[in-house]
């Protein structure tokens, strides 16, 4: 009777593994890591910050600084790709991907640089106003100071001279002088680099 026992458990272990084994082998096969690489269609470049994810999901992740991407997900998922100026492409899931991104003309026009040099925005998503001076405003008038080559040019942007000295600096106020939420005095960025004086703007 006790053999019975023994026996009768053994196989009831046995069966329960192999209900474990089973299980887990098919959570396994139903998951996969989509892997692959994000380029341009036409220069064959590597796209980097590239938008990938599950379509139906909230799962996703971008591309690397070599337009790499890593991305667990179910079998059979579809992933949309997607970047700033391109158009949206859509891939079955698998371990090595090359996905070509073709330029789109009407994004791209609405992608625009924002204020000066500090990266891209799409039009819908802008909070603020972006006015634009042309090379051929700036060379209208006498002018002595970089300050002056914005003076009238730009919708509230405040340029007045301190004194009737020409060697003497501007105060440059943006939305008027009354701001109530901080300072109103412009940041200004020169080839990338921040807060540079006008005085030094040669």
């Amino acid at each position: 009777m006790k053999i019975k026992t023994i026996y009768t458990s053994l196989v009831y272990l046995f069966v329960v593994m192999c209900f474990t084994i089973g299980v887990n082998q098919k959570i396994s096969a139903q998951n996969i890591t989509a892997k692959g690489v994000v380029v341009d269609a036409t220069t064959q470049e590597t796209l980097p910050g590239a938008s990938i994810v599950v379509v139906g999901s909230a799962t996703g992740t971008v591309s690397d600084v070599n337009g790499n991407f890593q991305l667990p997900c179910p079998t059979g998922s579809t992933l949309e790709i997607s970047y700033i100026g391109y158009t949206k492409k859509r891939v079955t899931a698998a371990s090595n991907l090359r996905v070509e991104l073709s330029g789109d003309a009407i994004a791209l026009e609405e992608a625009v640089i924002v204020g000066i040099g500090y990266g891209t925005m799409r039009k819908s998503d802008l909070t603020g106003a972006i006015t634009s001076v042309n090379q051929n405003d700036l060379k209208k008038g006498m002018i002595t100071s970089a300050e002056q080559l914005l003076q009238g040019k730009v919708a509230g942007l405040s340029v007045v001279q301190g004194s009737g000295d020409p060697a003497a600096g501007a105060s440059v106020r943006l939305r008027g002088g009354t701001s109530l939420s901080a300072s109103n005095s412009p940041l200004i960025v020169v080839d990338g680099i921040p807060g540079v004086d006008f005085n030094t703007v040669q």
